[in-house]
């Protein structure tokens, strides 16, 4: 029977077979990176985002600072 780190080594070897063999990185219709104004945009629509900028402010607000401010 195979431990643990044998069997995950296992895995990752096979999946960078995988890779390697593969023909992805060959094929001309590769998406290009968002651009700066698209990035902004998707972080406004990010709800990661919203969740972090939410409780960063309720973890560092004042506490003399009234809560509807």
């Amino acid at each position: 029977m195979l431990r643990g780190s044998t069997g995950g080594s296992l895995y990752l070897l096979c999946l960078a077979y995988q890779v390697a063999v593969s023909r992805a990185m060959q094929r001309p219709d590769v998406g290009r990176p968002l651009g700066v104004p698209q990035a902004m945009v998707f972080q406004c629509l990010n709800p990661k985002a919203w969740i972090f900028v939410l409780s960063a402010v309720s973890a560092f607000r004042p506490a003399d600072l009234p809560l509807w401010l």
